[in-house]
This record gives structure tokens, C-alpha cells and sequence, in this order.
């Protein structure tokens, strides 16, 4: 792993928790699904590797045959993460948009009004 790649995963994972942190003060909630999904992507993702890494050294493969083999699990792996990061994504800027409209017509804002 380059030291671009890791920069990169450092800068979108701390994109991902100000997100959860904005989520949590316009609607007083904390994205439960979101947090979940990334939790389980991260235990995920340990278990593949460790088991992949766990087979090769058993059954003696060689370097390039380990990272083939990585590279063949994990690309249609990431490009199911996409997929679900996107549609937890929308769900969560639905219920953003729908928690804050059910807050400008409660009864209390349009007293405030």
C-alpha cells in the first residue's frame, strides 16, 4: 500500500465520520445504518484478508499467485461496498431531508415563526 493510498483512506474516512457527525446535529440521531454497514465492512474485509493470507501460506502459493487471487476476491467485493456505501448513502440524505422538513412544521417552529 502506497503512501498515497493510505492518505487517501485516512482523508475519506474522516469525510465519513464529519458526515455522521453533521447527520447527528441536524437531526439529533446518529446514522445507525451507516455506522453499521461501515462496521461490517471493516470485519468483513479483516476476515477475507486474513483467511486469503491464511490459505496461501498452507497451501504454499507463490507471491504473484497470493495477489491474483486478492485481486480477483477483492475487486468484485469493493465494487459491492460501492453499491451498498451508495444506496445507505441516499437513505441517509432521505431521512436527513425528511427529519429536517418534519422539524420546520412541527407545531413548536411555527410558534417560533
Amino acid at each position: 500500500m502506497s503512501i498515497f493510498a493510505l492518505a487517501n483512506t485516512l482523508k475519506s474516512a474522516r469525510a465519513t465520520f464529519r458526515d455522521w457527525g453533521e447527520y447527528k446535529r441536524e437531526t439529533g440521531q446518529w446514522p445507525l445504518v451507516s455506522i453499521a454497514v461501515h462496521l461490517a465492512n471493516l470485519v468483513a474485509l479483516a476476515a477475507i484478508t486474513i483467511w486469503l493470507i491464511s490459505f496461501s501460506w498452507k497451501h504454499n502459493w507463490s507471491n504473484a499467485r497470493f495477489v491474483w487471487t486478492l485481486i480477483l476476491v477483492l475487486l468484485p467485493y469493493f465494487l459491492l461496498w460501492c453499491w451498498i456505501e451508495d444506496k445507505v448513502k441516499l437513505n441517509e440524505i432521505r431521512n436527513r431531508r425528511r427529519l429536517a422538513s418534519s422539524k420546520l412544521n412541527s407545531p413548536k417552529a411555527k410558534i417560533a415563526r
